[in-house]
């Protein structure tokens, strides 16, 4: 019998959950966190975010979506990142199936990174290469994320002297006028009138995800909206889950890593800050505020129907489930 592809409701968590559960990760199996990623309401968002392949009743692909709206000189166009992305080994192409149906819906699906396997079958599904993703961290409390987390040998002490002298390198400059306040509006019912389409329905959905802190902060510049970042703390680690100015010069970004690490140096609980993005421009504006940069993965894109994406896009954690997940490894702990 011909598959079938269908989304999914909260009903089929029993049925879902046994598919993904030798699949996939116990903690991404967290009934509260897989309610709030494939089924919670998104005010940004009203469309279905998980689906599954069946045939003869049987489940034999899923994959969960997490949606992102890119402006293009061709105008808007939708694309999606896939997580919880699994099929049943029994059930030859399934994985692949599910992917080109999905990809049917969008004007493009992107991967950045993923497991080496996945690396392997992407560019066969007909996923290209369209650039690299930096990756960046800096220590914020050494001794702390020693003691509790760096693995115990001979090189942990030199390990903890250069990360206590890493930590207190300036950030940079801190140019007068920049002011922070924690919010989607500063408290003060000003809204801010982006042109990146991370709307506040996609912050205030990010901000109730149930295993990360996600707190989202409104930038000022001399009293006028400047740009919104917003940093998501799990496990000892804060991530700069994005950051979106008006104006990305090169300048602005460096004031924005360092207002962010600023934010994260307040939470007690945050032994190091990382943080990710895909443009020359924000990786030597992150270098230049104190991050170093530990790795390069590539982005792939499938499908995009409307030409290539503007260079300025800059991919970063909240496009992909690197903002939520706990599969992320300590940047700098080794």
């Amino acid at each position: 019998m011909k598959a079938v592809l269908r989304p999914t409701t909260e009903n089929d968590a029993p049925e879902v959950v046994s598919f993904l559960t030798p699949l996939l990760q116990r903690e991404s199996l967290r009934p509260d966190l897989l309610r709030w990623k494939l089924w919670a309401p998104r005010d940004d968002y009203a469309e279905p975010r998980s689906y599954v392949l069946e045939r003869n009743g049987r489940i034999i692909a899923h994959a969960g979506i997490w949606p992102t709206t890119v402006r293009t000189v061709a105008g808007t166009v939708r694309g999606c990142h896939l997580f919880d992305w699994a099929a049943d080994a029994r059930a030859l192409g399934a994985g692949v199936a599910i992917v080109q149906r999905i990809c049917e819906m969008f004007d493009f699906i992107y991967a950045i990174g993923g497991a080496q396997i996945t690396q392997k079958i992407i560019p066969a599904i007909g996923f290209k290469q369209a650039g690299d993703a930096w990756s960046g961290a800096r220590p914020l409390r050494p001794l702390r994320q020693a003691l509790s987390h760096q693995y115990k040998d001979w090189r942990m002490p030199a390990r903890l002297v250069r990360n206590a002298m890493w930590s207190v390198i300036p950030t940079g400059m801190r140019p007068e006028g920049w002011e922070i306040q924690e919010g989607l509006d500063g408290g003060d019912g000003r809204s801010l009138s982006l042109d990146n389409l991370r709307s506040s329905g996609f912050l205030k959905y990010l901000q109730s995800c149930p295993t990360a802190q996600i707190r989202v902060f409104e930038i000022r510049k001399d009293d006028h909206n400047a740009g919104r970042f917003a940093l998501s703390l799990l496990h000892n680690q804060v991530r700069i889950a994005g950051l979106w100015l008006n104006n990305p010069s090169p300048e602005n970004l460096c004031v924005g890593y360092a207002l962010a690490q600023q934010v994260a140096r307040t939470m007690s609980d945050a032994f190091e800050i990382t943080s990710t993005g895909s443009t020359p421009e924000s990786e030597r504006a992150a270098v230049a505020a104190g991050f170093r940069i530990r790795k390069h993965t590539p982005i792939y894109l499938l499908s995009f129907k409307t030409g290539p994406l503007p260079a300025a896009f800059d991919f970063q954690m909240a496009d992909t489930d690197a903002v939520f997940q706990s599969a992320g490894e300590p940047c700098y702990w080794t």
